[in-house]
This record gives structure tokens, C-alpha cells and sequence, in this order.
């Protein structure tokens, strides 16, 4: 029991004070070294987040936005915070994911009220597998920094099997049909129309966001445009 109390003080001391650069892994009392936080910077996209679209695009997909592709510096540190139990690198993500979402409503042309941003979900079994929502929690806390509502109201249902290594064709056809909006979370018509942001970590080939919209609309709301942190390198900015 003794081992075990420590092993677990031991991770979460990590956690607040990592002992190794989250994307080249030399010893850093940072999350990020001084050198891949440069090599960070200079891979984002030149003026800022930028508009880029899927190529091929699934028919309907909307604008998105991100900070830079899914590559270099970017990709390894997402890698680390999704998969690699590096959850300190949590807030220097939010706070590029946030520059996203701030530039969405500084460009995009919003009539209104803010629209309310939804982390595109994450499946039962990788939530347990995780022990947490990794991509829901970047999500929840970049919008708070952007000052934007933020509202987790999609839901998968059934098993769609992981999206990684399937065709474009293929991501379409797993996730189809595979969201729903929580029925507490349905909106009420008599309270006028509601627009969502969608918000995931990284668009390929933008199946996952078109199916997330396609619930949302379903349950009388509207989607304005998506945001995500990273695009992979089919996807150029516009």
C-alpha cells in the first residue's frame, strides 16, 4: 500500500512539475523547453489561426479554423497530452487553443450573442481507458479563457471504431450517424435559436465535425463554424 500512496504522489507531482520537455523529452523543469517552444512558435500558421478546409471535403463541411497543422513540435505535444498522460502541457494548449477561438469571433461573421462552444466527444471506452476527457477539458478551459460559453451537449452513441488509419470514405461511414445532442441538453425552440461553435483538437478529414453538426441541427440548433488546435497536412490553409 506504501508503494502504491507513492507512486501516486510521485504522478502527481509530475503533473505540476514535469521533469522532461513534453515534446523532445530532454530534462526540463517546464513543460516545454525554451527550444521546442521556439520551434512551437515558428511552425504555427504565418498572421495567425487561419481557415482551412479538408481536401477532399465531405460535402458538408463548414469553415474551420486552426492554429497551425498537425505536425512538428504541435503534433508531438498533443500526442504527449492526449495519449502520454502529459496533462501539464494542458494550459499552454488552451491558451493557443483559445487564440483560435478568439479569432473565430473577431473574423467570422457572427450576428448575436456568442455562440456557445461544443467539445466534440470522446468515446466511453477511451474516457476509462484515460481516465478523464482530455480533448473536453482543453476545449472547456480555451473557451473560458476566450470568454466564450462552453456547453459538452454531443453525445456518441453506439461503437465506432478509431478513425485512425481509415480512409476519408471511411471516417464518414464509422462516425455517421454515431452523435446525438443529450436529451437534457435539447434546446427549447421557444428560447429562440441556438449556434454552436464546434471545437476538437485536430481536423483531418473533417467527418467527425460534420456528423457533430449534423446532430446539432437535428436538434433545432445552428453551427456557425469549427475550431480545432491542429490540422494534418492534407488540410492547407486557404
Amino acid at each position: 500500500m506504501g508503494g502504491v500512496g507513492l507512486d501516486r504522489v510521485a504522478a502527481a507531482v509530475d503533473l505540476v512539475l514535469p521533469r522532461s520537455c513534453g515534446a523532445c523529452g530532454v530534462p526540463s523543469d517546464e513543460s516545454v523547453c525554451d527550444r521546442c517552444l521556439s520551434r512551437l512558435v515558428a511552425g504555427l500558421f504565418i498572421g495567425g489561426p487561419a481557415w482551412v478546409r479538408p481536401d477532399p471535403a465531405p460535402a458538408a463541411m463548414m469553415p474551420v479554423v486552426v492554429a497551425g497543422p498537425y505536425a512538428g513540435v504541435l503534433g508531438r505535444l498533443l500526442r504527449a497530452y492526449k495519449d502520454g498522460e502529459r496533462r501539464d502541457l494542458r494550459l499552454l494548449l488552451a491558451a493557443l487553443l483559445s487564440r483560435v477561438l478568439t479569432s473565430v469571433v473577431m473574423t467570422a461573421p457572427l450576428a448575436g450573442a456568442a455562440p456557445v462552444v461544443v467539445p466534440m466527444p470522446s468515446s466511453a471506452r477511451a474516457v476509462r481507458m484515460r481516465g478523464d476527457d482530455p480533448v473536453a477539458d482543453l476545449v472547456r478551459v480555451a473557451a473560458v479563457d476566450a470568454g466564450l460559453p462552453v456547453s459538452p451537449v454531443l453525445r456518441l452513441t453506439g461503437r465506432p471504431a478509431d478513425q485512425a488509419g481509415l480512409t476519408a470514405g471511411g471516417r464518414a461511414a464509422n462516425v455517421r450517424g454515431a452523435m446525438q445532442v443529450a436529451p437534457e441538453r435539447r434546446w427549447d425552440a421557444r428560447r429562440g435559436p441556438w449556434r454552436a461553435l464546434l471545437c476538437d483538437d485536430v481536423v483531418t478529414t473533417g467527418s467527425t465535425l460534420v456528423e457533430g453538426a449534423r446532430a446539432i441541427r437535428a436538434s433545432g440548433g445552428e453551427v456557425v463554424c469549427a475550431a480545432a488546435l491542429a490540422a494534418t497536412p492534407r488540410a492547407p490553409p486557404t
